[in-house]
């Protein structure tokens, strides 16, 4: 309502003059009208957990990932676990000149080698109640069994030794779990199967109930070989382990099965190139060239490379040969495992060729293939050629010359005194004595070498 300045007068709403007094009357001056304040829109502050959480993730699947690709957890299906195994028995036979009988002979997967039980008498009785028992580092579920029930031998020279010997006619299979299970086996020399309804166990242990002499001359009961299929439990790998297994398969790469390799430690003193800790050694590395009975080069590089521990024996044996006016001169140490398949491949046979699927005592850098030169590097004559895999190479060959026979006994004598043993089948082949407590590898090389370096081990 307008007031009017000369009289003070309130007039009506739209009235220009007073209606009192006339006068012109001053519109009022509204009130400006504040603009409300724009509302500032909240924003979320910048934060890091989103991107630490998208990392974490990020990792635990790369993990994942990567320890799927080691261990193939859906692999279920049985295969030849008999490298993981260690042997032991109720007694074995004395070493002779026909080679050594040791229980772990029927884990080297060469048939002409064999485990045979002692006792004191013999008789009707003998070898009934002997027993040789496989154990496992961890638990395995067996599901499969086979051996070969005799000594599968057999030589002009010798005859045949499987009919010779007692044979296993019936057995009894014992498990760590407490149950048993009874085979019989027919009186042949080939590997015979017995399935098992999947025991879980830490050791096999074959216990002989009866066995077949008819034939047999000798009371010596055998065994040749022993496979066992199953699946391993609780596989595990150290985190040093597993370091050194990605490194390696960056570098070089493992075979296809995980289970028949191993990754090596980091630790140099694991395997040594042997001509680092005696340079007098010669190296002739047959498989290195094309003069080998593949004719094909199977290496990349001459070079030879074993356990530290073997190396070392090795070096005690060369040491011991100098002082009888010779050295050493090696063909082969240790092997790589995609080699044995190779090998394998041509020459399918036990006597002389490890199966690859049980894996070779080169596999685990254990083994050593060699002969001995005089002063002026002459190779001291054997009776045979290296790799010659005939009756002329076996140990207990009858048709050596003098010279030939003596030869042979100053390599073995040599060699058994520094803790190596022999083969009854290669003269030139010489294990370490306790071959069997070292995983088998699959390395290459160059690998061992990159690997050593990364411990300071430079070149």
């Amino acid at each position: 309502m307008p007031v009017c300045k000369k009289c003070g007068t309130k007039n009506d709403e739209g009235n220009v003059f007073c209606e009192e007094c006339g006068a012109k009357l001053i519109p009022q001056e509204q009130p400006a009208v504040q603009p409300k304040p724009e509302s500032v829109e909240k924003r979320p502050k910048k934060t890091k957990v989103g991107l630490i959480v998208g990392i974490s993730l990020g990792a635990v699947i790369l993990a994942g990932v990567v320890l799927l690709i080691i261990f193939k957890p859906w692999r279920k299906s049985p295969q030849d676990i008999t490298y993981l195994a260690k042997a032991s028995a109720s007694s074995a036979l004395s070493p002779s000149r026909f080679g050594n009988y040791e229980p772990a002979n029927v884990l080297d997967g060469i048939s002409s080698t064999c485990w045979a039980a002692s006792w004191a008498d013999g008789g009707a009785n003998a070898g009934i109640g002997m027993w040789i028992k496989l154990s496992f580092p961890r638990e395995v579920k067996v599901t499969r069994i086979g051996l070969i029930p005799g000594y599968d031998r057999y030589g002009k020279d010798i005859g045949d030794r499987f009919y010779l010997n007692l044979r296993v006619r019936r057995a009894r299979l014992e498990f760590s779990d407490g149950s048993s299970q009874k085979i019989s086996l027919r009186d042949t020399r080939e590997m015979q199967y017995f399935d098992v309804a999947s025991v879980r166990t830490s050791f096999v242990k074959i216990v002989i109930e009866d066995v077949y002499s008819e034939r047999a001359k000798d009371q010596d009961l055998c065994i040749s070989e022993v496979e066992i299929y199953g699946v391993p439990v609780g596989k595990t790998l150290s985190a040093l382990g597993l370091v050194a297994s990605l490194l390696c398969s960056w570098k070089e790469g493992y075979s296809e099965d995980p289970f028949f390799t191993h990754p090596i430690s980091l630790d140099p003193a694991t395997f040594v190139e042997l001509v680092k800790l005696d340079s007098t050694i010669v190296l002739d590395i047959r498989y290195a060239t094309e003069n080998n009975f593949t004719h094909e080069v199977l290496y990349p590089e001459a070079r030879c490379f074993l356990m530290c521990c073997v190396a070392e024996s090795l070096v005690s044996v060369q040491r011991k040969a100098n002082t009888l006016g010779y050295r050493l001169k090696v063909f082969d140490g240790y092997r790589p495992h995609r080699v044995q398949f190779l090998m394998w491949k041509l020459v399918p046979d036990r006597r002389y060729v490890a199966d690859p699927n049980r894996g070779s005592r080169h596999n685990r850098g254990t083994a050593v293939d060699l002969t001995l030169v005089d002063s002026t590097g002459k190779q001291l004559d054997m009776g045979s050629a290296f790799d010659e895999f005939n009756e002329r190479s076996h140990q207990n060959y009858t048709g050596l010359t003098k010279e030939q026979k003596r030869n042979r006994k100053l390599l073995t004598d040599i060699m058994t005194s520094t803790g190596f043993t022999t083969v009854t089948s290669e003269w030139w082949h010489y294990d370490y004595y306790n071959w069997q407590s070292f995983p088998i590898v699959d390395v290459s090389f160059d690998s061992l070498r990159f690997v050593a370096s990364l411990a300071g081990d430079k070149e």
